[in-house]
């Protein structure tokens, strides 16, 4: 049921009205027509003009009114005042908002600069160092020993024979590949030999940053320049060992890239022999590039060839004879 019909008539009021209208008009009619002088509106006739004019209009119309400006006036200042609550509101509402979003942000930067619990002063700590120890080869078969004796014979005498020269065994190899796997970088590049440090290792502050696992990790050589810090292992043999390795070392290079905010990448330089020498390890590049293409998309690793030839391994060997 709507407004409408909601609505009573007030039929007393309505009769009363328009017999007081008539009444009106009638006082008008015999005025204008019996009046001194005669057809003539004086202010008095105007006037109850107006009244009857209110009078019918106020009955047809519900909403006409005096008093209706004035409330229609209330009105119109209460929604100003509404709107100027509501845009104070607002500006309220957008100063929290703000003052959220630059909290988040100051806990996210914080987040950023104390990476598992190491502070800013910390994380300025982190660098790397000359390793306290060599690095040995993942694989090794052979014997180190570089010289042999032979001793007694039956009378119990010890007979002391002349050092044997070493032999040029797989230790010696990797040694000298590794090395000049480098120096050929270094050439190629143009880099002096006195920017880069051979056989490094993170800081001790760098202890505790990567949240899975402790391990000490030594690298064949680091540089460091005002874009980025490179660091460089040569891979002498390929097994799951290595490839793990690998996987690790990309790891804390990752970590430390992130917590001191600079570019690191690793150089992987991987040797390549002539087919005739028979103690060459057999690398295929391709499986490296497969295993960690995220890593080289991501700029994480650069994988480089280098050729060696027969005439380095003699030149080795006399070296090492020398």
């Amino acid at each position: 049921m709507d407004k409408t019909d909601e609505k009573k008539v007030n039929w007393f009021v309505r009769i009363l009205l328009i017999i007081f209208i008539l009444y009106l008009f009638a006082i008008i009619t015999a005025g204008f027509l019996m009046g001194t002088p005669t057809y003539s509106l004086t202010p008095e006739y105007i006037t109850l003009f107006i009244l009857i004019t209110l009078l019918i209009l106020s009955e047809s119309f519900d909403n006409l009114s005096m008093g209706k400006y004035l409330s229609l006036s209330r009105e119109i200042n209460e929604k100003k005042e509404e709107i100027i609550e509501a845009k104070k509101e607002n500006a309220d509402l957008r100063e929290h908002i703000i003052k959220m979003t630059t909290l988040i942000n100051q806990n996210q930067h914080q987040t950023n600069n104390t990476i598992n619990g190491v502070t800013p002063e910390l994380l300025q700590m982190l660098g790397v160092i000359k390793a306290d120890e060599h690095k040995e080869p993942e694989s090794d078969n052979e014997s180190s020993t570089l010289s042999d004796t032979t001793t007694s014979d039956l009378s119990g005498s010890i007979t002391v024979t002349e050092p044997k020269k070493p032999e040029f065994s797989k230790r010696y190899f990797y040694k000298f590949t590794e090395k000049e796997s480098i120096d050929q970088y270094l050439t190629k590049h143009q880099i002096p030999e006195v920017n880069i440090i051979r056989e490094v290792q993170f800081a001790p502050a760098f202890q505790g940053l990567d949240p899975i696992m402790e391990r000490k990790i030594i690298f064949d050589a680091y540089l460091k320049t005002d874009i980025k810090e490179f660091f460089f292992e040569v891979l002498l043999t390929i097994s799951p060992m290595t490839l793990d390795r690998i996987y690790v070392q990309l790891s804390k290079i990752n970590y430390y890239s992130k917590a001191k905010h600079i570019k690191a990448q690793l150089i992987l330089l991987i040797p390549e022999f002539p087919a005739e020498y028979e103690g060459r390890q057999h690398i295929r590049p391709e499986r490296i590039i497969e295993a960690f293409q995220p890593a080289i998309s991501n700029d994480l690793i650069r994988i480089e060839i280098v050729q060696f030839t027969l005439e380095d391994i003699d030149r080795w060997k006399k070296e090492l004879n020398n």
